[in-house]
Order: C-alpha cells, then sequence, then structure tokens
C-alpha cells in the first residue's frame, strides 16, 4: 500500500510539470457578407481585432496585403485612440496615441486587454482582374511593449467585377401606379462580362406590396413624336447604347428594327413576335430587350417595372451578376405608395455642434381629388446622443 501511495505522488508531480503554459492568441473577423469593388477608391474593410489573451495586451498591428490585388490608403481612419504609425502600398502599421500626441506602442488606455477588442475600418484600393476572387491579408501581426508577437489567422472577403447602384422612381406613386427599378451596371475588371443579369431577377421588394409587371429591359428612350400603328421609322431622343439593330417593347408592342440614326430606328417591323401593332404617344417609353455585354470601364442599364398594389413604403434589393462574376449587393431608396405621401430630408446629411439643419418635407397628391389646408406636425426628434433645438419654421406657415 505504501509504495502504491509513492508511486501515485510520484506521477502527479511529473504531469504538473510537464504542464505547458497557454499561448498568447488573437483573432481577426470582418461582417458576414464583406465585399469590395474593383478600383473603388473608397473600399473599406471593416477588422474586428480580437485579444484572446491570457495575459498580455496589444499596442502595435501590423496588416501585409499583396500588392498585386490591393493597396493600402493614406485616408485609412483609425479608431479613438489609436494612429496610422506608417503606411505604404502594402503594409499599414497602427500603434497608440500617447499623451503628447506621438503615435508608438507605449501602453495606454486604448491598448487592447485580454478578451477585448477594436474594429479597424482599413481603407483599400482594390486592383481590377478578369473576375471576382475570394481575398485576404497576406499577413497580420500584433505586439506588445517588449516586442512579444501574438499569432492569429487573417479573415477573407470577395472582390467584386461589377459596380451597380438600383434607383426606384418616382419616390412616390397612388396604387395602381407603375414604379420603374433602374440598376446601373460598371464593369471595373478588364474582361468583358456578357448577358448581364439580375439576382435575383427582377430585383427582390422588401415588402409585398408591390408585383413585378416587366423586365428586364436593356436601356430605355423617350419617343419624339407619335407613332400610329404602320409606319416604320420610330423617332426617339436617342438610341446611344441600343445594338444597330434589335427589338424594342413600347407599351405592350414588340417593334423589330434593323437600324438605327442617332435619332431613330429604322427599317421598324410592326407587331414583331406575334404582339400586336398599336399606336403609341410622345413621350412613351420605348425599351430595348436585347441583352448586351459590358466592356472594362461600361456603364449600362437594366429596367424592370412593378405595379404599385397596395399603400406603403417599399425598396429593393439586388446585385448585377455575369456568369461567375457579380457586383455587391445593392438597395435602392424607398418609394412611398398612397394617393397622400410625404417624405423628410435633411441638409446637411452631417453637421458639427451648433450647425444649422433644414428639415425639407415634400407632400404629394397622388389622388384625384384636391387637398386643402395642409399642414405638418411638429418634428420629433428621434433617438440618439445628439439634442436639437427647434430655430424657425415651418414655412409656409400653417
Amino acid at each position: 500500500m505504501k509504495t502504491l501511495r509513492l508511486m501515485a505522488i510520484i506521477a502527479i508531480f511529473l504531469f504538473a510539470g510537464l504542464t505547458p503554459a497557454l499561448a498568447d492568441t488573437f483573432s481577426l473577423t470582418v461582417p458576414a457578407g464583406t465585399e469590395a469593388v474593383m478600383a473603388d477608391p473608397q473600399a473599406v474593410i471593416p477588422v474586428t481585432v480580437r485579444n484572446n489573451g491570457p495575459t498580455r495586451d496589444i499596442r502595435s498591428i501590423t496588416f501585409n496585403i499583396n500588392t498585386a490585388k490591393y493597396s493600402f490608403s493614406a485616408a485609412t481612419v483609425p479608431p479613438a485612440g489609436w494612429c496610422v504609425n506608417s503606411v505604404s502600398a502594402g503594409s499599414i502599421n497602427f500603434e497608440l496615441v500617447q499623451a503628447g500626441g506621438a503615435c508608438s506602442n507605449g501602453s495606454t488606455a486604448s491598448r487592447i486587454d485580454p478578451l477585448e477588442s477594436v474594429v479597424f475600418n482599413i481603407a483599400v484600393v482594390p486592383v481590377a482582374a478578369a473576375s471576382d476572387s475570394t481575398d485576404s491579408f497576406s499577413s497580420v501581426s500584433v505586439s506588445t511593449q517588449s516586442g512579444f508577437t501574438m499569432s492569429g489567422t487573417a479573415p477573407s472577403w470577395t472582390r467584386r467585377s461589377l459596380e451597380t447602384s438600383l434607383t426606384a422612381s418616382p419616390a412616390s406613386v397612388g396604387t395602381g401606379d407603375i414604379i420603374s427599378v433602374s440598376m446601373q451596371i460598371t464593369n471595373r475588371s478588364t474582361s468583358s462580362k456578357p448577358a448581364l443579369s439580375s439576382s435575383p431577377d427582377p430585383p427582390s421588394p422588401s415588402r409585398p406590396i408591390v408585383s413585378a409587371a416587366g423586365g428586364p429591359f436593356y436601356g430605355a428612350t423617350l419617343l419624339t413624336g407619335s407613332l400610329n400603328a404602320t409606319v416604320s421609322t420610330v423617332n426617339a431622343a436617342s438610341t446611344a447604347g441600343f445594338p444597330s439593330s434589335g427589338t424594342l417593347f413600347i407599351d405592350s408592342e414588340e417593334i423589330c428594327y434593323s437600324g438605327t440614326t442617332a435619332t431613330s430606328f429604322i427599317g421598324a417591323v410592326r407587331g414583331c413576335n406575334s404582339t400586336t401593332a398599336a399606336s403609341h404617344s410622345s413621350g412613351s417609353i420605348a425599351y430595348g430587350l436585347d441583352p448586351f455585354s459590358l466592356a472594362p470601364g461600361e456603364t449600362r442599364e437594366v429596367i424592370w417595372t412593378y405595379n404599385a398594389d397596395a399603400a406603403g413604403e417599399v425598396y429593393f434589393d439586388a446585385r448585377a451578376s455575369s456568369g461567375a462574376s457579380s457586383s455587391a449587393a445593392s438597395r435602392s431608396n424607398s418609394v412611398f405608395i398612397g394617393d397622400f405621401t410625404s417624405a423628410l430630408s435633411l441638409t446637411p446629411s452631417s453637421v458639427i455642434n451648433g450647425q444649422d439643419i433644414t428639415v425639407e418635407m415634400t407632400v404629394t397628391n397622388n389622388g384625384n381629388s384636391a387637398l386643402v389646408n395642409i399642414a405638418p406636425s411638429l418634428l420629433t426628434g428621434c433617438a440618439g446622443g445628439a439634442t436639437e433645438t427647434f430655430v424657425s419654421g415651418p414655412a409656409p406657415p400653417m
């Protein structure tokens, strides 16, 4: 029994002596779905740096990147208490702001202690390439004042070939009216992008108060004269962006044309593709039905129409795509649906303490009867850290 008891004590001491010390580590994350568009001078990668501990703080961080894909921008704004110590195309180093304004790794309250995290919004310029890619920093290192380097893994994000924006118009409509959603697409890559489309197609509305009516249409122009059911020349404001031969869609008629001038489609075959030839008034919209390709640097437009089915506020979401290439997700402005709608805008959108803000209300009558004695309610501030003081208005007076 004594021999067994002695062996147990020896084993415990041997095991305790072999226990390794825990290594200090950090982790890096970016928000899910982070994207950067090629050649975008305002691209920002938001990186959360977390100190996993267990013992050392973080006072210096260096991000390195492949200059064949990106360059760091001197426009990077460091988080509070941090400063950009050095920046080049392929490397950017952050350290702590000292009491006298110097930038170094001397200890301050802004250091990242164990189990704390700080977000670094790193401005980059993505280099154009032939197609989308998944990218990351080539390396990231953090250190303490003593120069001890901690280990961590760099996160990844997507570099997109296409740039896009969505615009819904008009901003206010009545029920039963038509909403037009336009997607402006720019090819930021180094290769041509064929068969441009939307994902989803059509763009997704935020609420089921609209329904898809038509599209996709590849460009649009306005008729500059009325059109009867038999003429073979369609006069328009411009034919720029339309193919030299193709198909137009006006109201419910398709018109196949064989040539163009700067302001007309010629050789028109009326009632093309089993539609019915009809008369169209001046100012009617002529849509293109022919998908296009985008050369590098080129911008074109894709359009969809929606029926405004019920009152409310709606916006649209989509991204442009061409095969394996696509754009970052895009969201349109809001459209207000109702017989009587209003919208507020603030100017300027960003102010400093003591600066005036002008609030403008746009009121639209989408109904069939006149509105009288229109008056706004009192303005109510929203939740936030700032306070506001009423100065004057409304103008015109209530």
